[in-house]
């Protein structure tokens, strides 16, 4: 049997008489549902990626242009017993020098084996205080890939979902016809054997 009947075949497009009308409907619901997963899967895709990366582009500009790295002088580490054991980072007592060169102090967020006097690179603001690192790119680029994974795998899921209730709704026309078919054909059968 060549591929293109078999293919046929196995997707109800093929007018035999094992195809039921319920059959080709079936096949046709399913070619809409991948037409419709396509027609709106890409562009979606494209569209939500599109607004994460330009989010993500300009959160990273806002937070360059508000935040400044400095050099922090560790002053006072009093971690608890088993701080360093347990934490990936611990707040310690700093002092740095702001660039318009105004002195502070406050605590920040070191590693763990830091030791009193060494320095550390911390993010401060426009007051000199203390802030997280701006996002980095490479968040960015992340948030942009989970976003242009996780959309199309959504929609994949509901078109999924949707083809498994045309496909039991089938599947229960199909058993109906065939009850009612072998009502009429059993009683014909069975005298035969």
């Amino acid at each position: 049997m060549p591929i293109e009947t078999h293919l046929l075949n196995r997707t109800g497009f093929r007018h035999g008489p094992l195809n039921r009308h319920v059959d080709r409907v079936e096949a046709w619901s399913r070619l809409v549902l991948v037409v419709l997963f396509l027609a709106v899967a890409l562009p979606l895709t494209w569209s939500v990626g599109s607004t994460v990366a330009h989010q993500g582009a300009q959160q990273e500009a806002a937070q360059r242009a508000e935040r400044h790295p400095v050099t922090a002088r560790l002053v006072d580490i009093n971690p608890s017993p088993d701080a360093e054991s347990l934490t990936l980072r611990m707040p310690v007592t700093a002092e740095w020098t702001e660039p318009d060169g105004s002195q502070h102090r406050g605590v920040v967020a070191v590693a763990p084996g830091k030791t009193v006097g060494s320095t550390q690179t911390i993010w401060t603001d426009a007051a000199g205080r203390p802030v997280p690192a701006p996002v980095a790119h490479s968040d960015t680029v992340a948030s942009v890939a989970g976003a242009v994974f996780f959309v199309p795998l959504l929609i994949g899921g509901v078109t999924l979902g949707i083809g498994e209730v045309i496909r039991r709704r089938c599947d229960r026309l199909r058993y109906r016809q065939w009850a009612c078919d072998w009502e009429r054909v059993e009683p014909e059968w069975s005298r035969h054997h």
